[in-house]
């Protein structure tokens, strides 16, 4: 953690992203689910048991909530586990290389060459990838808590505010994640056709091939990647529910699971989310995409309103995130 030197009141928490974790013991108003609301009145005095927090310790302390926001969010997104951590952000801009688009750029553009006895060694050269740069966008919000439903000890209210503060960011980071990958999947080319995955699951011992099966798709796509002598290796996928869903099916009918469906093709992470176009998904080799960097971490400001009598809290962010080898992924269409 670290503090803001202009603003004491101020504590920077970092994002998944930068690889985040609470440390042991410090769990908050979320950790055993939703608290219940107090019952006697008048109310006590501030008090915490075991992991429920009162609304007034709460906002005396107000790391706690953004550890808790942190933290949900965390629980909730998929984009820390696409795209590596970049470090930092200096200068307002991330500069890297996109790949040559040529199909040999695993191999030196000049390779090794039979050398007679006292003869130079050749000078391998390598290609160069194309310069770009990435951007990062300030993301921001803020709510606020009444003197009244501070005096009352409104549990329900922050909890609810908590959880859709963090939902609000995994959603926003989710969305920014998809529209960076389909932004290189469309610049690139990389896709690959595939076959439904409903028809499918619907599929018997009888009826049932190495061909007509969601596994067929993922073998096939893999496959291309080999065949393209880039080093890639497909090991992670993202789906939408709806083939999540089928997924399961299948693999119900297949007497296993999932993760064990996956896992005979190769595939050993795999996340479902509504982000995710319904009838694709996409395949990549984790950590090996692009990167994530924040140019300032999950950072908190909070305040006492007089006029309104309102405590007020707000978060922001300036994540950016980029594919610097679209060719570690590929996307599956008509798997409907």
């Amino acid at each position: 953690m670290q503090k803001h030197p202009a603003l004491p009141g101020r504590e920077d928490i970092v994002l998944p992203g930068q690889r985040f974790r609470l440390p042991d013991g410090s769990l908050p108003i979320m950790a055993g689910g939703m608290p219940a609301a107090p019952i006697a009145y008048p109310l006590g005095a501030p008090s915490i048991s075991g992991t429920s927090i009162t609304v007034d310790v709460a906002l005396q302390n107000p790391t706690r909530i953004t550890r808790d926001i942190a933290r949900l969010a965390e629980q909730k997104f998929f984009a820390n586990r696409v795209f590596s951590d970049a470090g930092g952000i200096s200068g307002g801009a991330i500069l890297f290389e996109l790949p040559p688009s040529t199909a040999t750029d695993l191999f030196a553009e000049r390779g090794v060459q039979e050398v007679a006895p006292g003869q130079e060694f050749p000078i391998m050269t390598f290609l160069r990838g194309v310069p770009s740069l990435a951007k990062p966008r300030k993301l921001g919000g803020k709510f606020f808590v009444t003197k009244e439903q501070r005096a009352r000890n409104d549990v329900r209210l922050l909890t609810r505010a908590m959880v859709q503060a963090a939902n609000t960011i995994a959603l926003t980071l989710d969305s920014m994640a998809v529209a960076v990958l389909n932004a290189a999947i469309t610049a690139n080319s990389r896709t690959s056709a595939g076959q439904s995955w409903n028809t499918a699951a619907g599929t018997t011992m009888t009826t049932r091939s190495g061909t007509n099966t969601p596994i067929a798709d993922v073998l096939a796509a893999r496959k291309f990647i080999e065949v393209e002598l880039r080093g890639q290796n497909l090991d992670s996928i993202l789906i939408h529910p709806n083939q999540e869903l089928s997924l399961a099916q299948f693999a119900a009918a297949a007497g296993t699971s999932i993760d064990g469906i996956l896992a005979t093709a190769g595939i050993t992470n795999w996340f479902a989310s509504p982000r995710i176009t319904a009838g694709t998904a996409i395949l990549y080799e984790a950590g090996q995409v692009g990167g994530w960097a924040n140019e300032f971490p999950l950072a908190q400001d909070a305040w006492y309103e007089n006029e309104t009598e309102r405590n007020w809290y707000q978060w922001s962010v300036s994540p950016a995130m980029f594919v610097d080898n679209p060719y570690a992924l590929l996307q599956l269409t008509g798997i409907a």
